[in-house]
């Protein structure tokens, strides 16, 4: 039972807090992009120029033969964007935000699903282009986008359970910031963001297995590209995780959290 309380009662501090939650995530995009001549274009751009890219090298220059590449690879790109900026920014998010954490009942944890959820409101404006791409590739939604709101959620839970334990370890060990970029880095490339699987050499399909983000992209790709549902099995298994995680992630920000202000 303690296991459901702490994920139940994690979900519920974010729902509870729901409007605050709204107006710092709204808060943080405009931050983000204030000052900016194209504002939040930019978050359109980025991945669309690593898409022109992508698309350039590896339908070019060392074709890999995926059939709708660039549908393939900007659904990757999307998932993949709002996982990784959300945990390069987690490991700052409670140090760059002093003053609101040295408020007496404050909930820090706020802070960190408005990071998560910040990077998700430029994951869902940029849906439009990828479903732009898909029109021209002759693929049409079905009624298998209904399992997309389900996607999403594991996702997000996923995101704040590891981004909870970024943030809260780098108060006390500023190293952490520095090791989660390179990690990032690492990460990427064992995600098949821009290669697919099958075309892997044999013996290393143990490294998709264990990796809760390259499960996640496939199941977007089941959706969006292949115009499945997504695999029960791979569905089941990262939901697990992504719960395990948020639980872990939850209870080790609870505990450190107390020390947070005389730590900063």
């Amino acid at each position: 039972m303690r296991p459901c309380f702490f994920v139940s009662n994690a979900m519920y501090r974010i729902i509870h807090y729901r409007d605050l939650l709204t107006d710092l995530t709204l808060r943080q995009v405009k931050i983000h992009y204030r000052r900016s001549i194209l504002g939040i274009l930019w978050s359109l751009l980025n991945p669309l120029l690593t898409l022109v890219v992508f698309s350039f090298v590896f339908q070019q220059v060392v074709p890999l033969n995926i059939k709708h590449y660039s549908a393939y690879v900007f659904c990757g790109l999307l998932a993949w964007n709002w996982f990784s900026s959300s945990i390069n920014m987690a490991a700052y998010t409670i140090t760059f935000n002093r003053e609101l954490v040295r408020r007496p009942e404050f909930n820090t944890e706020i802070l960190v699903a408005v990071n998560v959820a910040s990077n998700m409101v430029s994951y869902l404006l940029a849906l439009p282009i990828l479903l732009g791409l898909l029109l021209l590739d002759g693929l049409y939604p079905g009624w298998n986008y209904l399992f997309l709101p389900l996607i999403l959620l594991i996702q997000f839970m996923f995101t704040f359970g590891l981004s909870l334990i970024i943030s809260a370890l780098n108060v006390y060990y500023r190293d952490i910031g520095h090791l989660v970029s390179a990690v990032i880095v690492i990460w990427f490339y064992v995600t098949p963001v821009f290669y697919r699987v099958g075309d892997t050499k044999r013996g290393y399909e143990w490294v998709f297995n264990i990796n809760p983000m390259a499960l996640i992209l496939d199941m977007y790709r089941n959706i969006f590209v292949n115009a499945e549902i997504p695999d029960v099995m791979n569905l089941g298994i990262v939901s697990v995780v992504s719960i395990l995680m948020l639980l872990i992630g939850y209870l080790i920000f609870s505990r450190l959290k107390h020390n947070f202000v005389d730590e900063l």
